[in-house]
């Protein structure tokens, strides 16, 4: 009788891992999605104002160091909902939250290389 609650205990918990991976890449998918956009913006907004009064050394060691967190936050929270499929996947439970947080964090990656190749060639043009 015991290991009858044992197991159903580490069936719950595994459940709960799963949803909580799921819940966390997609949180942090949708996030680095949308910043994603707004930087997008901001490199066109910046593009056609020019750097007017922008310590352009200073903006692109601030804009590489960012790029390269960004994608590690990225990074991060697709391993997360990987990590969530695989997880639901070897136990039979559901994958409605981990396989939309990994699609989202997948999405936020791919723009979030696009956003840092082109805020990189636009630091590049002004720094010339």
């Amino acid at each position: 009788m015991d290991h009858i609650a044992h197991d159903d205990k580490a069936s719950e918990m595994v459940i709960r891992q799963t949803a909580e991976l799921g819940l966390a890449a997609l949180i942090s998918g949708v996030t680095l999605f949308v910043a994603a956009l707004i930087g997008l913006m901001f490199n066109v907004v910046f593009w056609y104002t020019g750097p007017v009064g922008v310590p352009m050394k200073l903006a692109y060691v601030g804009g590489v160091a960012g790029v390269v967190l960004v994608l590690g936050l990225s990074a991060a929270s697709l391993y997360t909902g990987v990590r969530g499929i695989r997880l639901a996947s070897t136990s039979g439970q559901p994958r409605g939250l981990t396989t939309w947080g990994t699609l989202m964090s997948a999405g936020a990656l791919v723009l979030w290389i696009i956003v840092s190749i082109d805020l990189v060639m636009i630091l590049n043009a002004f720094s010339s």
